[in-house]
């Protein structure tokens, strides 16, 4: 609950929810431990059940592999001649 409110607490109060605790807040500790140790996880579990989710995740990751290796520029210009011939 405290870091449910500290994140959307000011919206809540626009939309006339009372918080329970007033002075919650979240440490960048906190923030990091939830985002690069609890969440991969999570998402990871997730991914197994949903065949769709896999195959997205994979295209993501060959992109993302593709763009850090250097490999873009040449599987760009490789499939914009093959489209072109």
């Amino acid at each position: 609950l405290r870091i449910f409110e500290a994140v959307a607490g000011d919206g809540l109060e626009h939309y006339g929810y009372a918080r329970g605790l007033p002075g919650a807040s979240v440490s960048p500790l906190e923030i990091l431990s939830f985002k690069y140790f609890e969440n991969p996880p999570v998402k990871a579990l997730a991914l197994l059940g949903n065949h769709k989710s896999q195959r997205i995740a994979g295209q993501l990751l060959a992109i993302w592999l593709r763009w850090r290796l250097g490999l873009w520029r040449r599987a760009a210009a490789q499939y914009t001649s093959v489209g072109g011939a």
